[in-house]
């Protein structure tokens, strides 16, 4: 696996290469390591998802009392005008420069939260940032940005392919390298237990939609990044920052559901 910029990064040999089936995952069960934040649970492999689940919903309980979530109704609704799922460019096979990332949205729970990965410190560009899971496009997936973003959320959090029902391919954006990123929504059924790659992912957040839709949620900050001072958009959640190529995908994915006609 790599990362955007192109770092190696060890992965889960010969899985999460298939297209979309139908199964689920075993239970299990672990201990957390370290002191979560509102909604962020750190941890060293494994973690069955209740631990997540319970977290993310009473911050979306708080969310909610205050005044900010106004969206009660099913997303799918919302999903419908994105057009057919299942559709995206199919591109050359191992295609440079060009990566898929998956937004992975929990649409049957309370909140319909968006999951996000924290990097880990490790990592040599943008550690311990809030992102969502995916990489470069290698050639077993075959051009298709979908394939490449299930490849990699399964290596990276260990989301089966067979726990994402439909997927949308949208627009692709562009990273400050230059990279062309394709962002993939997928409706995912959570599994009972994650998996994250040690190396590459340090924990998760879940953020309810409604947050999204919401554009005063969004702000332009000045950033330093590599030595250059830039303006970022960004968002704020229970304490955490998304921010850059991720806030502006999220913001993205705001004007193509909230679209008028």
């Amino acid at each position: 696996m790599t990362d955007l910029g192109g770092r190696l990064h060890p992965r889960m040999t010969g899985q999460g290469r298939g297209c979309i089936a139908r199964s689920t995952s075993a239970n299990g069960l672990t201990a957390t390591a370290g002191k979560a934040s509102a909604g962020m649970l750190l941890f060293e492999r494994d973690l069955p998802t209740e631990q997540v689940r319970s977290a993310r919903f009473s911050q979306w309980r708080r969310t909610r009392r205050g005044g900010h979530s106004t969206m009660e109704s099913n997303p799918l609704e919302l999903l419908t005008r994105l057009g057919p799922a299942g559709q995206a460019p199919r591109l050359d096979a191992g295609a440079e420069r060009v990566a898929a990332v998956l937004i992975p949205l929990l649409a049957s729970e309370p909140g319909h939260p968006v999951l996000f990965t924290r990097r880990a410190a490790s990592m040599r560009r943008h550690a311990g940032e809030i992102c969502l899971p995916g990489g470069r496009l290698e050639p077993a997936d075959q051009g298709s940005v979908i394939r490449a973003a299930l490849r990699e959320s399964y290596e990276e959090i260990g989301l089966p392919p067979a726990n994402v029902s439909s997927c949308w391919a949208l627009p692709p954006c562009q990273n400050s390298r230059g990279d062309l990123i394709h962002p993939v929504l997928g409706v995912v059924n959570r599994p009972r237990r994650w998996r994250l790659q040690a190396e590459e992912v340090a924990g998760l957040l879940e953020v309810p939609l409604a947050h999204f839709l919401q554009p005063q949620h969004y702000k332009l900050e000045r950033r330093c990044y590599e030595g250059q001072d830039k303006q970022s958009l960004v968002l704020d959640y229970g304490g955490e920052q998304i921010w850059g190529l991720t806030a502006r995908i999220m913001d993205a994915l705001r004007l193509l559901l909230l679209a008028e006609g």
